[in-house]
């Protein structure tokens, strides 16, 4: 969904409404088979765009839990729910069916798995370019 992260810069600001606002929990045992938990936003909200109404339950383009970062998200969302205040999304003006809480790509998580296959592309380069190499000499 990386693209999502860059094309939703253009889109259009406007309020929504919190139809629907929790904290989704995933428990989970690290290497150590320590309990973990992290937490991600479950939401589904209404906006208006052009005059129509419109439902979502994107918040970002990225799909991950965590333990600060999101729950942190979470806990606001469920905040604004509970106190019946509208938030700010944003829409595609070309698909107004697609809307985002959090457009741009914050996640630690994707930036790293960028980097790491980034890095993973340079050293097969590197590999081939070697072998190529190795093979002209002989």
């Amino acid at each position: 969904m990386f693209y999502g992260c860059i094309f939703s810069k253009g889109w259009v600001q406007t309020s929504a409404i919190l139809v629907e606002a929790e904290i989704d929990e995933l428990e989970y045992y690290d290497m150590d088979r320590r309990r973990r938990i992290s937490y991600a936003p479950k939401v589904n909200y209404q906006y208006q765009y052009l005059g129509k109404y419109y439902y979502s339950d994107r918040y970002s383009w990225t799909v991950n839990y965590d333990r600060a970062e999101r729950y942190s998200a979470a806990k606001n969302l469920v905040w604004y729910h509970v106190n019946n205040k509208p938030i700010r999304v944003y829409v595609d003006p070309d698909f107004p069916q697609n809307a985002v809480i959090e457009r741009g790509c914050k996640s630690w998580t994707l930036k790293m798995t960028f980097i790491a296959g980034l890095v993973l592309f340079i050293i097969g380069l590197t590999a081939v370019w070697m072998f190529v190499r190795m093979r002209k000499n002989k």
